[in-house]
């Protein structure tokens, strides 16, 4: 028994290791203007990245202190 709850604890880390690396690739889609590209990582909040590309579109708000508007980066134009 202790032998099958080992190894799916491995098989569970080794596909949450590789969920993540396969997540952190390209950007799939660009910001609008006054936004800049940022990895997701870089952020708490991290539901904001729902097409799950590991980037997002970030611009600073000019209210003290320094807010930041995140929204995910999926604008094609």
């Amino acid at each position: 028994m202790k032998r099958v709850i080992v190894s799916a604890v491995i098989i569970a880390a080794t596909l949450g290791i590789s969920t993540g690396t396969a997540s952190a690739s390209k950007p799939v889609a660009g910001c609008p203007d006054s936004f800049q590209l940022a990895k997701a990582s870089k952020f708490e909040d991290q539901t904001i990245d729902k097409n799950g590309d590991g980037y997002v579109c970030w611009t600073t708000i000019p209210t003290p202190p320094p807010n930041f508007n995140v929204i995910d980066n999926n604008f094609k134009g």
